[in-house]
């Protein structure tokens, strides 16, 4: 972890560098001092003489304050009016996947949601950050929809402190209260093999949350963080074992999966997804200084599996340097309408904590004097991204195109969803009681962060850390999105995906938090629901072992155009003079091979359902 910074560089500074000794008399008190080159000493010699450092106006470099020298990216406007976000659940009711190729998430009446918020740090470091005050502050004035609670297991967290699960409980019930959305993070990082015994509470963990939430409409499970050091199957095998105790409990309620390499590779699950992938998304993290080549993955990817950003940052993968805000709205912005279905992806933003780092959305001390708008220049582009982007209960994403009125409701009776023909209203107001209850091939540039400097290649990046520094030495590296039960295009061939070849050796960010602040750095979608809501249908009879076997093989070659808009091509999809008269009904498509192909899934509103109709 790095230090605290010289006596002669603002507070609000971050250098990149670990040691104070900087010669600055070749500085000649600033005159001498030309373009920010990023390294340390310009950051201690230059910064406090001059305003010529990238921090100071809101560029790269090191270091974060907000306030007036954090100049925001074109298109993000510098004071919003505040925005409430409160009862936004009261809109949408329970979550899941739909749309025409089911990737995107989806609300009880089928229109397309797309979720913004924070993530908490560790919430046994900053346990003053996480208060109902402070979350209902950021859903009544930022506008998020989204909280995240990220509960560290190994650094202290959960495996050896397992009060922390008590306030897990809490931020579940004010989230319920406030109406807003609320993802339980089981948070592994260090070790970074899910598999690992010290998560060997994680099924007891996630078959106790599922008993007390299968009923509520506002939770969504994270299995693992940031898998890292280990390959994807092994972190399948997990991911397997714990959907299966969720789902003997829970049948509904959105999974979401980390992918290896610290969240990284989503290629690796769109190649292999879980065994039951009803309900369930894949992880993506990244963090702008150093993932900027990992952009083209998400636009590609989106279209195949279904993604959650769980986790990003303005900063560098170690969580300081920058912050990157022009690189940062790029992400974003793609997030609104990603890869050639225009996918609509959810996100949180690690973290809201006042750790002294640039990645942090709050000042150092902020949580205790409880200044919850005392942020960063990281929170304050953040803050003013969501008053500017968020959708709330009178904007929400619009359906690209209506529901397909050729399938009747009754065909899939479900009385916990509207039918196909309801109206969006159909959900009331009242639907949410309130209860007392309270591989080698990709980057590694997550890995834990450390003080290495920038470089041009994302490979180099110094991993971050998360534990502090003080009791516990974290490597945290660099955060998904459940899989939707009928998402097909992981079953297509990838072969215009290519991005497997990424960058291999990006060191690991750490997570381990400055020696004055608990922990350095532990720890989207909104695309259109075109045939009919994905909450009607049928969810008991779904097989939950419906990974097709028969799946062309993905390649690695890179595309040579968009993948194809209806859905990405795969070896077994149904001929295109497929029956008109056999589409019209659903159980026609469903014993139909022509339209539901032997080893898919074929009910209503998922992949293959929607190509027969297509077809029709």
């Amino acid at each position: 972890m790095t230090p605290a910074p010289a006596t002669d560089v603002p507070p609000q500074s971050n250098c990149p560098g670990s040691s104070p000794n900087c010669d600055c008399g070749w500085t000649n008190n600033g005159a001498n001092c030309g373009t920010d080159d990023g390294s340390e000493c310009f950051c201690r010699c230059c910064c406090p003489s001059t305003n010529k450092c990238n921090w100071q106006n809101g560029g790269g470099g090191g270091g974060g304050g907000g306030g007036s020298n954090c100049a925001m990216p074109a298109g993000v406007p510098s004071d919003p009016p505040a925005k409430n976000n409160r009862n936004f659940i009261d809109c949408h009711g329970k979550l899941t996947l739909g749309g025409p190729s089911g990737l995107q998430l989806v609300d009880e009446s089928g229109a397309a949601v797309q979720l913004m918020g924070m993530s908490s740090h560790g919430l046994h470091w900053f346990p003053n950050c996480y208060t109902k005050e402070a979350i209902q502050h950021l859903t009544e004035n930022w506008g998020i929809n989204l909280f995240r609670a990220a509960m560290y297991v190994g650094e202290g967290g959960y495996a050896s402190n397992p009060s922390v699960k008590q306030t897990v409980k809490d931020i579940v019930q004010w989230c319920k209260e406030l109406g807003i959305y609320v993802m339980i993070d089981w948070h592994m990082l260090n070790p970074g093999n899910p598999n690992d015994g010290t998560y060997s509470g994680a099924q007891a963990f996630f078959e106790e949350m599922a008993t007390l939430y299968k009923n509520e409409k506002h939770v969504l499970y994270e299995l693992a963080n940031e898998p890292n050091g280990v390959q994807w199957p092994a972190v399948k095998s997990y991911h397997n074992k714990i959907i299966a105790a969720i789902r003997r409990i829970d049948t509904e309620t959105i999974i979401i999966c980390g992918t290896p390499t610290w969240s990284q590779e989503i290629d690796k699950a769109a190649a292999d997804p879980v065994d039951q992938p009803r309900n369930v998304m894949y992880t993506f993290h990244f963090y702008a200084g150093s993932h900027q080549g990992l952009l083209a993955n998400v636009e590609t990817y989106a279209s195949q599996i279904p993604i959650f950003v769980t986790e990003w940052g303005t900063s560098m993968a170690s969580g300081d340097g920058g912050p990157y805000l022009p690189e940062t709205k790029k992400f974003l912005d793609t997030f609104n309408s990603a890869g050639s279905l225009g996918i609509s992806i959810s996100w949180a933003q690690w973290s809201y904590a006042d750790k002294n780092e640039v990645s942090a959305a709050l000042n150092p001390g902020a949580c205790s004097s409880k200044s919850w708008d005392d942020t960063s220049c990281s929170g304050t582009f953040l803050k003013n991204y969501i008053k500017a982007n968020a959708p709330t209960c009178g904007n929400t994403p619009s359906v690209t195109s209506a529901p397909d009125t050729t399938v009747p409701a009754t065909d899939v009776p479900k009385t916990s969803a509207p039918s196909t023909d309801a109206p969006a209203t159909a959900v009331p107001k009242t639907s949410v009681p309130k209860t007392d209850a309270p591989e080698t091939d990709a980057p590694a540039t997550d890995a834990p962060r450390t003080s290495a400097p920038e470089t041009d290649a994302p490979e180099t990046m110094a991993p971050k850390t998360n534990a502090p520094a003080t009791d516990a030495p974290a490597t945290k590296p660099g955060q998904t999105r459940a899989p939707a039960t009928d998402a097909p295009a992981t079953d297509a061939p990838k072969t215009n995906a290519p991005e497997t070849d990424a960058p291999e050796t990006m060191a690991p960010k750490t997570n381990a938090p400055a020696t004055d602040a608990p922990a350095t750095k532990p720890g989207q979608t909104r695309a259109p629901a075109t045939d009919a809501p994905a909450t009607d249908a049928p969810k008991t009879n779904a097989p939950e072992t419906d990974a097709p076997e028969t799946i062309a093989p993905k390649t690695n070659a890179p595309a040579t155009g968009a993948p194809d808009t209806d859905a990405p091509v795969r070896t077994d999809a149904p001929a295109t003079d497929a029956p008109s008269t056999q589409c019209k009904m659903y159980d026609a498509c469903l014993n139909n091979p022509d339209c539901c192909p032997s080893g898919t899934q074929c009910f209503k509103n998922n992949y293959w359902y929607a190509q027969c109709l297509t077809k029709c």
